[in-house]
């Protein structure tokens, strides 16, 4: 069954060693045809490695990759967009921070989607990343995104845990198609501080790793109230390691024979109740996609879970309201780039406080136009549109209306401490649906049309009301790309309440006793 790679650490004789071995597979040349890290931390993480050994840091030898628009302190934070090619950051976000401060080693910058717009990887400066799972003699697959680096460094061993970001499904979708597990976590559990935003109201620092457990770890060191983001859940909140390793308390407590022996004994469900909105068979889907919902569902019956129909109305008018939400968003935030204060300059006429009108204006529509792609534009222009004075009440308004509705539906059927109150528990403890319509998808035929959006209609939900969702691998299912049989992975969605990743983490935990784990993939391997 899938191992935690993060207790294997712990129990490392060296993890200057440990540290060592991922930076040699950072630097062959399969990891560099992969394009998943922008920058390799090298002589800095060998440094971390021997700090926090000599420490006795908890989460000393364990490699982290970190997403390209979040911040870590004296290295490059570019978003993956030219406009903040050579911007560095003055500190680590927040999140980062407290992983590093329990040890973690920062090992490399992940690849995205420009200003995490996108679900290919293949709109940044950067160029595309390559899906690890793609076959010898195949075009390469997409890695799905916008945090599709961080997904396809975990996937191919070059990092044992990334921290990615998930505005409308971006930790989540990759995740899938590249066969390893991605939490998205409630909405104020982590903080956004150090986060480059897209849509301040959605964007979310979600964890890449290979286990639940893995997860939960990451949680539990990263979340809690911070004093420069107002967005932090103020109160505490259960952590999501007990019921997974049976240990309370700080990581430097942590019994890890007695963990991981807890980890391994068989998760019982019976008691859970997991609902399937019908709303997701309105949407069609590819086979193997289908397959993998039938799949875990019935691994969750055999754990003894009781498995039911719901209906959440709202699903169908997700999409449509989350991309008038984001773009808006994104239009206000993106506003800040205009070549005066930080970041691109176009190569024109400098201007220092005087100037006209109409040369400011110049500056910063040529700055704009060098430093923007086209994937940014476009929705950069949607949002000013439906931002303008005559049209604001019928869309965003109307978005707004949608998404209200759709929290209150999920605290009908989830429960959860959210801002409607109520009792923790709901009709329901999760959902289950399929984290993406199809499963990895051939790159080149992604790369110069419109995103795919129907892609985020499973995802959406979830960032719209702010609830914690998770894509859990269920195995590999054969596909039919471009005449070719190739083996892809495949996955499952599971929603929870506000605040409930102990039990959602659990639940993907009995899917991975289940599953035991999807093996590296042979092409990519690092190890």
């Amino acid at each position: 069954m899938a191992a935690s790679v993060i207790l294997q650490a712990m129990t490392s004789a060296s993890p200057s060693t440990r540290i060592s071995g991922v930076l040699s597979a950072l630097r062959c040349p399969r990891a560099a045809a992969l394009n998943a890290m922008t920058v390799v931390c090298g002589d800095e993480a060998a440094a971390a490695a021997a700090a926090t050994e000599a420490a006795q840091a908890p989460l000393a030898g364990v490699a982290f990759g970190v997403k390209e628009n979040i911040a870590t302190a004296r290295m490059r934070t570019s978003a993956g967009s030219a406009a903040l090619a050579d911007v560095q950051a003055p500190y680590d976000a927040a999140a980062w921070a407290r992983l590093a401060a329990a040890g973690g080693v920062l090992v490399g910058k992940c690849n995205m989607d420009e200003f995490g717009m996108g679900s290919t990887t293949s709109t940044g400066v950067f160029g595309p990343c390559v899906n690890p799972w793609t076959p010898l003699e195949q075009p390469p697959l997409s890695p799905g995104g916008s945090s599709g680096g961080c997904a396809a460094a975990v996937a191919a061993g070059l990092c044992d845990v990334a921290l990615g970001t998930d505005t409308g499904g971006s930790v989540r979708q990759p995740a899938a198609l590249c066969g390893v597990l991605g939490l998205k976590p409630t909405y104020g559990l982590l903080p956004r501080h150090g986060l480059v935003a897209y849509a301040s109201s959605l964007d979310t620092v979600g964890i890449i790793a290979r286990c639940a457990a893995d997860a939960a770890l990451v949680l539990d060191v990263a979340k809690g109230p911070h004093a420069d983001d107002p967005s932090c859940a103020k109160r505490a909140h259960p952590g999501a390691v007990p019921p997974l390793l049976g240990h309370e308390g700080d990581l430097a407590s942590l019994d890890v024979e007695r963990a991981a022996r807890f980890l391994d004994d068989p998760v019982d469900l019976r008691g859970v109740t997991v609902g399937v909105p019908v709303e997701v068979h309105d949407v069609e889907v590819a086979p193997e996609v289908a397959a993998a919902l039938a799949d875990a569902a019935r691994m969750l019956r055999d754990a003894g879970a009781e498995l039911r129909d719901v209906t959440l109305p709202s699903l169908p008018r997700a999409l449509p309201a989350y991309y008038v939400t984001a773009s808006a968003e994104a239009s206000s935030n993106l506003a800040r780039y205009d070549g005066l204060r930080f970041g691109h300059r176009a190569l024109a006429a400098p201007v220092e406080g005087g100037g006209t009108g109409s040369a400011l204006e110049q500056l910063m529509a040529d700055t704009r136009a060098e430093g923007f792609g086209r994937e940014v534009v476009r929705r950069v222009l949607a949002g000013t549109l439906v931002l303008s004075k005559d049209v604001v009440d019928e869309y965003l308004g109307s978005a707004a209306v949608v998404r209200e509705q759709l929290r209150v539906e999920l605290h009908a059927l989830l429960g959860g401490f959210g801002a409607h109150g109520g009792a923790p528990r709901g009709e329901v403890d999760v959902l289950l649906t399929p984290p993406a319509a199809s499963a990895a998808l051939p790159l080149e035929g992604q790369l110069h049309r419109a995103q795919p959006l129907q892609e985020d209609a499973f995802t959406v939900p979830a960032s719209l009301a702010g609830v914690p969702a998770v894509a859990v691998p269920t195995g590999t299912a054969e596909a039919t790309l471009e005449g070719a049989r190739v083996r892809v992975p495949v996955g499952v969605q599971l929603v929870g309440g506000w605040f409930q990743e102990p039990r959602l983490l659990r639940i993907a935990r009995a899917i991975e006793q289940r599953t035991g784990g999807l093996p590296r993939p042979p092409r990519w391997c690092a190890s």
